[in-house]
């Protein structure tokens, strides 16, 4: 090998690569295009075996690693799996406390039972249901504006009978949850019988118990009564408002409302007064409800509730005037927070169609009617209402006597009596008479009205409200279709208890001097009559009908367009309007006032005729 230069092979060849590295060489022998020497033959295929035992060790490697792995990841799994199980039984314990804290069930174990009447079938299970049963009874019997959420207790439908278990189940546990974290009322009783007696001792909770007497044969109503002094020691508001339907019971349900004016709680003393001033009010004791209701204005003057049966007491004594401003108070004026939803709408929406009658609104009402029939339980009565005095506005006769036979009484003020709503109904058809002027209809009516009168002012749950308001709610009706007959005696002495501050009253009064020629004393009657009510249109109107009778026609024009002023949609004010401009001899605008008439009442033939004259 020659010293300075490229190793070269013994023949000439190429040179050889300056690396000891084996492999090398023989790819160089490879690439050199010579015949491949034996020996490099043999370290490449050694190497390419080589290769071939080190892919088949790294796959087996692999394979290896693979099934290294999955037990880890079976593992792995498994406790994913226990951390999901943990996970959802702490959850599932949340729940359950949570649940278990919120219970406010009531919850009636079974009686203790004698023997004798165990063979009878009053076993401790029955008993418990009897009482169960009166309870819902009484829970569902009337509907009140109070919302069930305001009660301490509120048990809604959870009302149920506690079968005791043996060992320590699910169920039990979830007893035992409830009664530790929730605030369940428990009811328990015995029944101990001593020959034909049998008394009832019946346990709220840790409480006093209350012992109940009575015939053995008389099970059931004892239970019944037992049920009674459940809700009486927890829910004493609804259990007065369910005892209102009983006239007999009266005095009690005034005990429980001054009590609750007495409570501690500001929420109980305010309903307390809501429904003592509502006994009052149902049983004519018109003075002692408007003071409490005035105590409950001063007390809460942010809520509407107060406001709302103040201006219900002042429509029964016929003060329009007062009573609009109450009522306008009580829709500018929240509902009371804790009452029903649906029943403080009922109410609201009642309050506005009374609104806009008394302001002779007829889109308001309207309005108010759509409203009413479109509530979840709507009042048909109610609704009929409204329809039968837009419809008077109207003057649309056959309208509002069909809807007036169908039974008009407003009931939204707690009970009415049948008698009442009878009285009530004959009145309102009365209404229809007067206003189409059929005298046969007015006869006929007028002849019913004392048997109708003396029922329903005997009638124990209203009748001595029907007497109280006699004067001031449905005698000045009667006044008018005696005036319509010319029954000068007969309409005086319908009036002659009204009090001076009756509006409705004092209008009639005004009509009836006036058709006896008094025309001193009407007017003064009609001046009297828009001192009472100045926020009213009605009084504006029947002054400018009289004074259009006495052809005082520029005075009787300023009032027609007062009465237009102060309403809404009311044809009267543009029909005589019309009348007093035309005596004026202003025919242009007299025909354009009577165009409007007839646009609002379309069916008022007195209207359409004095447009056809003019055409």
């Amino acid at each position: 090998m020659a010293q300075g230069g490229d190793a070269t092979s013994a023949g000439g060849t190429a040179p050889l690569p300056d690396t000891p590295d084996a492999i090398e060489i023989a790819m160089a022998a490879v690439n050199s295009g010579q015949p491949l020497p034996d020996i490099a033959r043999t370290v490449l295929e050694k190497q390419a075996a080589l290769l071939d035992e080190e892919a088949r060790l790294v796959k087996r490697q692999a394979h290896e690693l693979d099934l290294k792995i999955i037990p880890e990841r079976v593992l792995a799994g498994l406790w994913l799996l226990l951390a999901a199980a943990v996970l959802a039984l702490i959850g599932g314990l949340a729940w359950a406390v949570w649940r278990a804290a919120r219970t406010d069930a009531l919850v009636v174990e079974p009686f203790s039972m004698p023997p004798a009447l165990v063979q009878q079938g009053m076993t401790g299970e029955v008993a418990a249901g009897r009482v169960l049963d009166q309870v819902s009874i009484m829970l569902k019997s009337r509907s009140s504006t109070r919302s069930a959420s305001s009660y301490q207790h509120d048990w809604g439908d959870d009302l149920k009978i506690d079968i005791p278990n043996t060992g320590l189940t699910l169920d039990q546990g979830w007893k035992l949850l409830r009664r530790w974290l929730g605030r369940e009322t428990r009811i328990s009783g015995d029944v101990v019988q001593r020959g034909d007696q049998v008394t009832i001792v019946v346990r709220l909770g840790d409480g006093e118990p209350q012992r109940i007497t009575g015939p053995a044969t008389d099970i059931d109503s004892l239970l019944v009564a037992a049920g009674e002094h459940v809700l009486r020691s927890t829910q004493p508001y609804r259990y007065a408002v369910y005892i209102s339907q009983n006239p007999a019971r009266r005095e009690e349900q005034r005990a429980i409302f001054q009590r609750l004016i007495e409570d501690r709680s500001p929420t109980e003393r305010f309903w307390g007064q809501i429904g003592l001033a509502a006994l009052e009010r149902e049983a004519g004791n018109l003075d002692a409800g408007r003071r409490i209701t005035m105590q409950m204005i001063a007390d809460q003057p942010n809520w509407a509730s107060g406001h709302r049966n103040l201006a219900y007491i002042e429509l029964y004594l016929g003060r329009w005037g007062p009573a609009v401003q109450s009522l306008a108070q009580a829709q500018r004026t929240p509902n009371v927070p804790l009452a029903d939803a649906a029943a403080a709408r009922r109410a609201r929406n009642g309050a506005d169609a009374n609104l806009a009658f008394l302001q002779k609104d007829l889109p308001r009402m309207m309005q108010a009617r759509a409203t009413l029939a479109g509530l979840s339980e709507p009042l048909p009565r109610q609704s009929r209402l409204v329809r039968f005095q837009a419809a008077m506005m109207a003057h649309d006769i056959e309208q509002a006597g069909m809807l007036a036979s169908q039974g008009l009484a407003d009931i939204v003020l707690g009970n009415t009596s049948v008698a009442r709503q009878s009285l009530l109904d004959l009145v309102q058809r009365l209404e229809v008479a007067t206003l189409a002027n059929d005298h046969v209809a007015i006869r006929s009516l007028l002849a019913q009205v004392p048997a109708i009168a003396a029922a329903a002012q005997n009638d124990p749950l209203d009748g001595n409200l029907t007497r109280i308001t006699a004067s001031t709610n449905w005698r000045p009706t009667m006044a008018r279709a005696h005036i319509a007959l010319g029954e000068f005696d007969r309409a005086a002495n319908e009036l002659a208890n009204a009090p001076a501050d009756c509006l409705p009253c004092t209008l009639a009064r005004a009509a009836l001097a006036q058709a006896r020629g008094d025309m001193a004393t009407a007017a003064r009657l009609h001046d009297a009559a828009v001192s009472l009510a100045p926020r009213l249109p009605q009084p504006y109107l029947e002054r400018g009908r009289f004074l259009l009778a006495q052809r005082k026609y520029a005075a009787a024009e300023r009032n027609f367009r007062a009465a237009e002023k102060l309403s809404n949609g009311w044809a009267d004010p543009q029909k005589y309007l019309g009348d007093a401009l035309a005596a004026q001899g202003r025919p242009a605008e007299a025909r354009a006032a009577w165009a409007e008439a007839v646009r609002r009442a379309p069916k008022w033939a007195e209207a359409q005729a004095a447009l056809k004259r003019a055409a």
